[in-house]
């Protein structure tokens, strides 16, 4: 299974569209492909945010998304990757683990000293997907609706 890494680029929208909708089932009622594409082209103008996605046979099977940020408990600048998302036809052959080296190459790149990701408390085999990678479970996340 040939499977490239790159940038992702504007084009890529309503494909990234169509995975997050895959990991957002819960959301689902209240989000939409254009929705969602509309942020993904507002997000690829943010100098801080990259979005990496593999191809295979020339189609998109996953994407992520990685913020580089100055945080001051870290005592420099951290990668944080946003989201991860192969689609469920490609999953364990591989592709998320292109898709974290290539940030973890990013955040060398620019100099990061930490590399983290958060995954919801349910999503148990991306814990261990993440484990298997080198990250360690540090902490808890807590969020609140607006």
């Amino acid at each position: 299974m040939e499977i490239s890494i790159r940038k992702a680029v504007s084009s890529d929208g309503r494909r990234i569209s169509d995975l997050l909708l895959q990991l957002l089932r819960r959301k689902i009622e209240a989000t939409t492909p254009q929705t969602l594409n509309t942020i993904f082209q507002q997000m690829l103008q943010q100098p801080n945010t990259t979005f990496f996605v593999a191809e295979y046979e020339g189609n998109i099977v996953g994407f992520l998304s990685l913020t580089i940020q100055y945080k001051l408990s870290e005592l420099g600048k951290i990668a944080i990757i946003e989201e991860l998302i192969v689609d469920d036809r490609q999953r364990s052959h591989g592709v998320g683990a292109l898709l974290v080296k290539a940030a973890e190459q990013e955040a060398i790149a620019n100099h990061c000293t930490h590399y983290e990701v958060c995954s919801h408390g349910a999503r148990e085999r991306a814990h261990k997907f993440y484990e298997t990678h080198g990250f360690e479970k540090t902490g808890f996340r807590f969020g609140q609706n607006l």
